[in-house]
């Protein structure tokens, strides 16, 4: 699992130290729906700030049956020497909106789980930190569940937000048991190219509640590289 913290508002979304611890609307004309293909995506990651430290391998699955679509992760690593892993199941919908989640997160001698479900414009979550309830907010049209430092989420979110035509969407960490909006970044100053990026990739960029860029193929959307300077993170994609 990688050492990835959210802030929002005053608060922290933080790994626990010892461990790791949507609906839709839609526009005319509606691109159609792309998803990477069913496969097995591999990718390392490391953290290099000294609160946080973090490495280890993720590997991530697509699944399609029907018009439905699973992402499964599993991933390993060590956070501040701590071994840790996570595995987390994704569904997600025709136009790929979330429909269920669920986590289990182990380290430092302990398990966590969390799940969630939806209602329309409700996300209801069971998490680390109770039973949580979270209305979309004003001018969201999607929930995705960006759930800390795994993976998965940030897997599909090209492809989420290519499908949405980059809409408004607010982000569930549901270890952290909480969510917030995710704002896209409409700075018109491209993020530098990592030397590693293949050409042709294009970038998608947020600013909050953290700032981080995703380069991802425009055919395939499959993310080759996520970075998140401000905490010295970057995941590569292993071919």
């Amino acid at each position: 699992m990688l050492s990835l913290i959210f802030a929002v508002g005053a608060g922290v979304m933080q790994l626990l130290p010892s461990s790791f611890v949507a609906a839709g609307g839609s526009s005319t004309p509606v691109p159609p729906v792309v998803v990477p293909a069913d496969g097995t995506y591999n990718y390392t990651y490391q953290s290099t700030m000294a609160k946080a430290q973090s490495n280890g391998k993720s590997s991530i699955s697509v699944q399609h049956s029907g018009g439905a679509v699973k992402i499964i992760e599993n991933s390993s690593g060590t956070i501040m020497g701590t071994p840790a892993t996570g595995v987390t199941t994704q569904t997600l919908g025709p136009d790929l909106s979330p429909t269920g989640y669920t986590g289990i997160y182990t380290g430092g001698g302990r398990t966590l789980q969390s799940s969630v479900t939806f209602s329309g414009n409700v996300a209801n979550a069971t998490t680390p930190e109770g039973p949580r309830s979270f209305a979309m907010t004003p001018g969201a049209t999607h929930f995705v569940i960006l759930d800390g430092g795994m993976l998965g989420g940030f897997f599909i979110l090209p492809a989420q937000m290519s499908a949405w035509q980059r809409a408004n969407v607010d982000l569930i960490a549901p270890i952290y048991g909480q969510s917030a909006p995710l704002t896209l970044d409409t700075s018109t100053t491209p993020p530098a190219r990592p030397a590693a990026v293949p050409a042709n990739d294009v970038s998608i960029s947020f600013s909050a509640p953290v700032a981080f860029t995703e380069w991802y193929d425009p055919v395939t959307l499959v993310m080759d590289e996520f970075d998140v300077p401000s905490q010295e993170i970057t995941v590569t994609r292993v071919r």
